[in-house]
């Protein structure tokens, strides 16, 4: 996730300040897996992977460092598995559902 993300910065420069604020901010927080932008970017939003026990100190540390650094408020949507990802089955559910870690929706300005 995270080179994913770097690659659509970097190579073909379709994010924004505001995602890499957000990405940044999410992969400082323990307990994060990886992070990256979604959708074609240019505004949008960012999926994180985050450890169960991590997601109150996630939520609270990213909208905290995102709104320190750009004066927004981002929208955070935690989405859980009802499955086991490491189960072949689990992980076959996890890739046909909508978002299935954790969302951030960027405030559109």
């Amino acid at each position: 996730m995270n080179l994913s993300h770097a690659g659509l910065r970097d190579d073909y420069e379709v994010s924004s300040a505001e995602l890499n604020a957000l990405v940044e901010a999410a992969r400082r927080v323990p307990g994060v897996l990886g992070a990256r932008m979604m959708g074609a970017g240019f505004g949008g939003c960012t999926i994180s992977l985050v450890e169960a026990g991590a997601v109150e100190e996630f939520q609270a540390r990213v909208a905290r460092d995102y709104q320190a650094e750009t004066g927004q408020i981002p929208k955070i949507h935690v989405i859980r598995s009802n499955r086991d990802p490491r189960r072949r089955s689990g992980l076959k559910a996890l890739f046909r559902a909508p978002p299935w870690a954790l969302d951030i929706d960027l405030p559109f300005f």
